[in-house]
């Protein structure tokens, strides 16, 4: 058997230990909802709560919005490590504009954070 302990109707862990014996390390409080399921329960990207009582497993579905939006969001963090480097004053180097150009691009070459090939970052 395996557990699967909720709080708040969403799953906090899952186990193979016995939450309720003195040997498991999770603390339980009065929100905890134990629930025992199969050992072989496959819950790798999926999203567990408990409705009504019961354990719902939902496939996660990212939307291709989130994905571009996500891929943008760590793009921007890139850019703003090198925004020293498109000052005009600053003595950059080729490589270090051809990065920051790159990192520009990046959007029109991938749509998803989980495709893209990040330039090397020059010194």
């Amino acid at each position: 058997m395996a557990y699967l302990i909720f709080e708040n109707n969403n799953m906090k862990f899952f186990t193979q230990e016995d939450p309720n014996s003195d040997s498991c390390l999770i603390q339980l409080n009065e929100n905890s909802v134990v629930k025992e399921v199969d050992d072989d329960l496959d819950i790798v990207d999926k999203l567990v709560t408990l409705v009504d009582g019961e354990v719902d497993i939902q496939d996660i579905v990212i939307s291709e919005t989130l994905d571009i939006d996500t891929l943008r969001f760590h793009r921007d963090q890139k850019l703003k490590e090198t925004d020293l480097w498109g000052l005009q004053d600053y003595p950059s180097t080729e490589e270090q504009l051809a990065y920051r150009q790159a990192l520009r691009d990046i959007t029109s070459t991938y749509t998803s954070l989980g495709d893209v090939v990040w330039p090397t970052k020059p010194e």
